[in-house]
């Protein structure tokens, strides 16, 4: 276990690097989406019929340079990548700002600039459990994901607020050079070498993911989640579009995203501060079950809809209307996604191989990203009729329909986790209630092993011996 000066100084450099690219990706994005729908006459449903294409126009970049960048991950240090995406994406912003063209013509820049990122993706993730003992690696995970929410957030925010293209770009200019620097104080691991041609890594990350059920089930856990979390945003505007008969707008709609997100920020510091100094697999049932039970009642019980105005001067004042039970109940989800998803990331970073574990958390990423194409191609067809044959219809399958599903599907994963891990899911359980009935005091742990056989030799002196233990 790493001292806490040590751990500051490797993590610091890490989330900075993190929350500077989200936050410049999501401004970025979230700019040009508001440019587009604000250069048009388009309905509601047509915005929203955009935004599903731009996140399906995302993904496929994500997808195709995922296997390339698990091959540059595992052949040079995975310190230089992270600089030399951090600098690609510096020029890339600078070009944009320096030709002056408007928002909505820059989308070639955006696809290059989400590929870039692609290219760093799995690096990012492999260096983690290079930089850090099993001891650390659930709250480093866990620190990095608060600072990736709170880069949405704040990428959303800040890009609902300018009006101006060129300082959005200068922004982005600017977060691009602060990424660069942060990408320089990122320390340097020394991969393991790989002797394999390209074809023979690749075959030897997908056994590294599929050789053991444990961790094929810990890839696609994850990402089922991250496929949820993908349409979640959507799903949400047409819900609140629904509810309010079509009086919603994109400001109030954003309301009900940021509760999962910022419970989703929660999750994740709970989730750090839950392991302590292992991997807490235990965490995984639970989790599901709150999103399972917090999306289906965030659905069904949206509470008191209470009326509201903003008024940011020099702009016109935004009505809305903010469902406040709903909102509680998905913030709940987004906690309890916070403590499904950290368990499952963590562990399969530490049980990769180290000669491949890029290559293979570049095809978990690819697998990631593909389940969350499929999931936003389904969502395009219900809107557009197609799964009920009824092409001439507008949006047959209702968001509260698909969101119901979505719960439904949730909760299936729900008792496969439990079926899956009912010993992890058991001993989390004791360990909690026994820490909140007795006082425990333990000494010596450090004398047990991590990993290998160990003989424990007890004192009998009650019938919870052998539980705690």
């Amino acid at each position: 276990m790493l001292r806490h000066d040590q751990y500051t100084g490797a993590l610091r450099p890490l989330a900075a690097l993190q929350f500077l690219s989200i936050f410049r990706n999501t401004l970025f994005c979230t700019f040009f989406i508001l440019s587009c729908a604000a250069g048009s006459t388009a309905t509601f449903a047509d915005i929203s019929k955009l935004l599903l294409m731009m996140t399906l126009t995302v993904l496929l970049p994500q997808m195709i340079f995922c296997i390339p960048a698990g091959l540059l991950a595992d052949r040079i240090p995975k310190r230089y990548t992270l600089i030399l995406a951090a600098a690609l994406e510096l020029i890339l912003m600078l070009v944009a700002l320096w030709s002056g063209a408007e928002m909505t013509r820059l989308f070639p820049i955006l696809a290059i600039l989400i590929s870039i990122r692609a290219l760093a993706v799995p690096a990012f993730y492999s260096i983690l459990p290079e930089t850090f003992p099993e001891e650390d690696l659930s709250r480093a995970n866990g620190t990095v994901g608060i600072w990736t929410y709170i880069a949405l957030l704040a990428g959303i925010g800040t890009a609902g607020l300018m009006r101006d293209p060129f300082a959005v770009l200068l922004t982005c200019s600017s977060l691009s050079l602060l990424g660069l620097y942060a990408a320089f104080k990122v320390r340097f691991t020394i991969p393991v070498p790989v002797k394999q041609s390209l074809l023979r890594e690749i075959l030897s990350g997908l056994r590294d993911l599929w050789d053991r059920p444990s961790k094929l089930l810990a890839s696609l856990g994850e990402n089922f989640f991250l496929a949820i979390g993908t349409i979640l945003p959507l799903l949400l505007i047409l819900l609140q579009n629904e509810r309010t008969g079509g009086n919603s707008n994109l400001f109030a709609s954003g309301l009900l995203q940021t509760a999962p997100v910022i419970g989703f920020a929660v999750g994740c510091l709970l989730a750090g501060r839950f392991s302590a100094k292992k991997i807490e697999p235990g965490l995984v049932p639970f989790g599901a079950l709150g999103v399972a039970l917090s999306l289906f009642l965030g659905i069904q019980f949206s509470g008191p809809m209470l009326p509201f105005t903003l008024h940011l001067e020099p702009f016109p004042a935004l009505p809305g209307i903010f469902p406040l039970g709903g909102t509680i109940f998905l913030f709940l989800a987004g906690i309890s996604g916070g403590l499904f998803v950290i368990p499952l990331r963590t562990y399969l970073q530490q049980r990769l191989k180290p000669e491949t574990r890029g290559m293979t958390l570049a095809i978990h990423q690819a697998l990631s990203f593909a389940f969350s194409a499929l999931l936003c191609w389904i969502l395009f067809q219900s809107l557009h009729g197609t799964i009920t044959n009824q092409p001439d219809a507008t949006d047959p399958v209702s968001a509260h329909t698909l969101l119901l599903l979505l719960g439904l599907v949730t909760f299936l994963v729900t008792l496969f986790s439990m079926w899956a891990l009912p010993d992890f899911a058991l001993r989390f359980l004791i360990i909690t209630l026994g820490n909140t009935i007795y006082k425990l005091k333990i000494t010596g742990a450090e004398n047990i092993p991590a990993k290998g056989p160990a003989l424990l030799v007890s004192n009998h002196v009650s019938y919870a011996d052998h539980i705690f233990i």
